[in-house]
């Protein structure tokens, strides 16, 4: 959790421009960066992503597929996007938060199958592996695309559900952490339903990609 602000803070997300001048309470700041902090703590990697420590303890990101390794989180993109959210949403009454939510997420839910459509799975001819490409792009991949996309569409879910949260809001204010140890099922849920009634995922890459 330590690193977790620590790698938020160096992003700059907290403040805006005139922020750091003097009477703008500090707590307004660094709440934003505990909501941040919690929220990639208790979300995963999208595939093949793995969080690795350096010899002084430092957490960086690797990826064994390519080798690339990074000290920016896979996900800092959707990060900087929470950021935003979390500014705006905290300021809001509660029935404007949930609207303002509610909008945000009928977004994500298009942007989500509109990025998944764009796969579809085809064979290695000499290993006979299954592997996948994207039709706009021609990226290729082995990984599944819901072990790459779901993740990122998850960390929004789960960051969205806290600020509907008034005594994780109150927590916040006063920077305190409510990490949900429920999390990691609640993503295991998530990629069972689209993985049940026959493998759903493979078979709408499949479909997606006629």
């Amino acid at each position: 959790m330590k690193e977790h602000w620590s790698y938020i803070e160096s992003l700059g997300l907290a403040k805006l421009p005139g922020e750091e001048l003097p009477g703008v309470p500090m707590t307004q700041l660094e709440h934003i960066v505990r909501f941040l902090a919690d929220s990639i703590t208790a979300s995963p990697l999208p595939a093949p992503w793995a969080a690795h420590r350096d010899e002084e303890g430092k957490v960086f990101y690797g990826n064994p597929t390519t080798g690339e390794t990074s000290w920016e989180h896979p996900l800092e993109d959707v990060i900087r996007e929470l950021a935003g959210m979390c500014r705006v949403c905290v300021s809001l009454s509660r029935s404007m938060r949930e609207r303002s939510i509610a909008d945000l997420r009928e977004a994500w839910e298009v942007q989500a199958k509109e990025e998944f459509s764009q796969w579809y799975s085809a064979k290695d001819q000499s290993s006979g592996k299954e592997y996948y490409c994207n039709s706009l792009t021609k990226e290729t991949m082995w990984e599944h695309p819901a072990e790459v996309l779901l993740p990122g569409h998850f960390l929004k879910l789960k960051s969205a559900d806290r600020l509907l949260d008034e005594a994780y809001l109150q927590d916040l204010a006063n920077l305190g952490s409510t990490l949900n140890n429920g999390t990691g099922k609640s993503w295991n849920l998530m990629k069972r339903t689209l993985e049940s009634n026959g493998s759903t995922v493979s078979t709408e890459v499949r479909r997606f990609g006629k």
